[in-house]
């Protein structure tokens, strides 16, 4: 049996996905926090959101979601 491929050795396409889908299942954790502890996991999963959604704009210097065209 083979081993299974590390996560950082899938494609970015995948990462991208996986990412996203972390992110999607660490938001139904909100509701069993604190209001300061639900707010850092928020902003925690509005990051890793943002970066999966919008790869290369941290690096180019974006904001937000501002897609000028």
């Amino acid at each position: 049996m083979t081993a299974p491929t590390p996560r950082s050795a899938a494609p970015g396409e995948v990462q991208r996905l996986q990412a996203i889908n972390e992110a999607m299942r660490r938001l139904d954790e909100v509701g069993e926090l604190s209001a300061d502890e639900a707010l850092a996991h928020l902003e925690e999963v509005h990051q890793v959101l943002a970066e999966a959604l919008n790869p290369g704009a941290a690096s180019q210097g974006h904001a937000g979601s501002e897609n000028p065209q």
